[in-house]
């Protein structure tokens, strides 16, 4: 039974797919994604330190003792988390200068809706 509908689902999606061809004429392309350059910084840690190297292995940003989680860049921005006493922590971005844009005073729940 369960390998019935599974087959009819795939089956299914497949003439789905070939009925919803996209014609080039309406695709528009997307300016901010045409101009926008790739990352070229890459999450460390050191010491227990994080940061973010180049390509040469040079250190472009060192993040405060405070910040026990990182995440890489996307989009221009890297999720930061700092420390805070009697909470699962404060969440917020750091731009690919090291710049905090968005203060880490966000909650993880205030952040994620499906917490």
């Amino acid at each position: 039974m369960l390998t019935i509908l599974r087959t009819s689902l795939i089956v299914g999606l497949f003439a789905y797919s070939l009925a919803c061809k996209v014609r080039s004429d309406n695709v528009q392309e997307n300016d901010f994604s045409r101009n926008q350059k790739p990352t070229h910084l890459y999450l460390v840690t050191i010491n227990g330190k994080h940061g973010f190297i180049d390509q040469a292995g040079n250190l472009k940003i060192t993040l405060s003792d405070d910040v026990y989680t990182v995440r890489q860049f996307s989009e221009g921005l890297a999720v930061i988390a700092k420390r805070v006493p009697n909470t699962y922590g404060r969440w917020g971005f750091i731009d690919e200068a090291g710049k905090v844009v968005i203060e880490p005073n966000n909650s993880i729940e205030s952040l994620d809706p499906r917490l």
